[in-house]
């Protein structure tokens, strides 16, 4: 605790800067331009590599060091962002001096509580995953929280292809061409699970030599290992999960998103309680987290098939499909 006390401290500084470059990514994937954003996140963090080692070991500033090297590099996107929006005219700092109107914030923050379900419903799965992982012992979560970040690696490359599914759906939305809208749905459906397929193959090709990257320790290595299979094989599963989010935000379809995940996230939770309370090994906290995805899967391939869809067959096509809160 009083080893995170400076490091939060650091961090809580570039706040603000940080919800602007988030603000920034989502204004500029709105734009089309995905590059921008990119180049930007790339320099971020070259500045944050230069920066962790030299704080935390040059000038010996230890754990506050490594968030004051965060907070430079967020403050530096969320800055570079702004500017850049306002540099291609985007954004005139005159419309940052105008208030918003009630009725224009409203929308906002009702989509905002909604997408917050979607959030916290994820988090805190993954956290009581973490918190039973910790139960079983030091090997377990340290094996665990080496399978989280390649999983969470995976996630980063797999939410590249959500990002295009939300800005190209949304287009062929935004013309009306609901026919395109679908067929473009289809096809980064399937590359969303080709790239897991790729997952699969290259975990289960490093299945011996990958855990030994992250630590020396020969019991959680061999830990890690066992663990690969369960983290490999729901990686196509993940590849629709997360092009399915890029199609339901592109229709605005929070409310279906944000429920198919709450309902996956209390069924997975329920069984990691079980799996808490009669002390099983780890695999089985994976296959809590599993649960989750699959269901999330389901749940969201189903209502894509119905006339509820985000994007509709032809014979399902309303008017007005992509609009409002749904």
């Amino acid at each position: 605790m009083p080893q995170a006390v400076p490091y939060l401290r650091a961090r809580i500084v570039a706040a603000p800067f940080f919800l602007a470059a988030m603000v920034g990514n989502g204004a500029f994937r709105g734009f089309q331009d995905t590059k921008t954003p990119l180049f930007v996140g790339l320099l971020a963090n070259c500045l944050n590599l230069i920066l962790y080692p030299s704080l935390i070991f040059g000038l010996k500033m230890g754990i506050k060091g490594a968030g004051v090297a965060m907070a430079t590099g967020q403050t530096c996107a969320g800055v570079a962002l702004l500017a850049l929006l306002v540099r291609t005219k985007k954004l005139r700092l005159k419309d940052l001096r105008k208030l918003p109107r009630p009725g224009e914030i409203f929308p906002l923050l009702r989509t905002g509580c909604v997408l917050s379900i979607r959030t916290l419903s994820i988090f805190s799965t993954i956290s009581y995953a973490t918190a039973t992982a910790a139960r079983l012992g030091t090997v377990e979560v340290a094996a665990f929280e080496i399978g989280r970040q390649i999983f969470a690696l995976f996630a980063r490359l797999l939410d590249a292809i959500s990002v295009a599914a939300q800005s190209l759906v949304a287009l062929a939305l935004g013309k009306g061409d609901y026919s395109l809208a679908r067929r473009t749905a289809n096809r980064i459906l399937q590359i969303g699970v080709a790239m897991g397929t790729g997952f699969v193959a290259l975990l289960m090709l490093t299945v011996n030599s990958a855990p030994n990257i992250f630590t020396s320790n020969p019991a959680v290595r061999q830990m890690v290992s066992t663990t690969f299979p369960f983290m490999a094989f729901v990686q196509p599963i993940n590849g629709l999960v997360f092009v399915f989010d890029g199609i339901y935000t592109a229709g605005r379809r929070f409310t279906s998103l944000s429920g198919a995940i709450f309902i996956a996230a209390c069924t997975a939770s329920s069984f990691l309680y079980f799996v808490r309370a009669n002390v099983m090994p780890l695999q089985y906290v994976w296959v809590g987290l599993n649960i989750m995805m699959v269901l999330r899967a389901s749940l969201l391939g189903l209502v894509y098939l119905t006339k509820w869809s985000p994007v509709p067959r032809p014979k399902y096509q309303p008017k007005g499909v992509g609009n409002g809160v749904a």
